[in-house]
């Protein structure tokens, strides 16, 4: 967090003093599961939302004229309540990966063997459902929301959300000297090479990713052009 100060204010911005969330340990308790798939509220998923009228306050003080947050789920709540427009960009909504992962338990190690096991899975699943609810409530308080993938974006449009566009992830280039010399020193690629996956190991998008590489890019690779090939796992 220091670190990350050090940088806005070297880039000229005025960093006031950070807000922190109560701490949550992510909502995965049995208390928590049956909270919010039996007594849903907003803040059962998103407790930054305690933080909304420091934000509005904030907001107020300094005039802004916009109010703009980055991927974060906690800042889509802790915005929900400010009078100036909020720009949000999202990735993915933030019940997704939660719901992928439970329509596929076996894939993720979720328990589901026995009546007790599956009770729960079942609250889970309903309580990403009310998630969803909730999730959507909040992004139309954006009168603005840009999404890193377009799909994600025609799905607010199509929830009702007026100005829900698609934006492509930026990533700026801040060690082009080391990069470059990666590049020079970089050992050439075997014959045949395929990259097969980047990524964190235990993202939901990665798990299905692998599954789908092994299961079917594979043997169709093999089919194509028999074994004389080699796949890199890199993450």
């Amino acid at each position: 967090l220091h670190s990350d100060i050090e940088t806005m204010e070297r880039l000229g911005l005025r960093v006031l003093e950070p807000l922190w969330v109560q701490h949550w340990g992510g909502g995965d308790s049995r208390r928590d599961v049956l909270e919010q798939a039996l007594r849903p509220r907003t803040a059962s998923f998103y407790p930054s939302l305690a933080l909304a009228g420091d934000v509005r306050r904030r907001a107020d003080e300094e005039r802004a004229d916009l109010v703009f947050h980055v991927w974060s789920p906690e800042a889509l709540a802790a915005c929900a309540t400010v009078d100036a427009p909020v720009f949000g960009y999202q990735g993915n909504p933030d019940y997704l990966p939660t719901r992928a992962r439970l329509a596929h338990p076996a894939l993720f190690d979720i328990p589901n063997r026995t009546v007790r096991q599956r009770g729960m899975l079942a609250l889970r699943k309903i309580a990403a459902a009310n998630w969803r609810r909730e999730h959507l409530r909040l992004i139309r308080h954006c009168r603005w929301t840009a999404n890193n993938s377009a799909l994600d974006a025609a799905y607010y449009s199509e929830h009702g959300h007026a100005h829900s566009y698609y934006l492509q992830n930026m990533w700026p280039d801040l060690y082009p000297d080391t990069w470059q010399e990666r590049r020079e020193t970089a050992r050439p690629a075997a014959p045949n090479t395929v990259i097969g996956s980047i990524g964190n190991v235990g993202s939901t998008g990665i798990t299905f990713g692998l599954r789908f590489l092994g299961a079917e890019i594979v043997p169709a690779l093999e089919r194509l052009v028999g074994p004389g090939f080699r796949v890199d796992v890199l993450g």
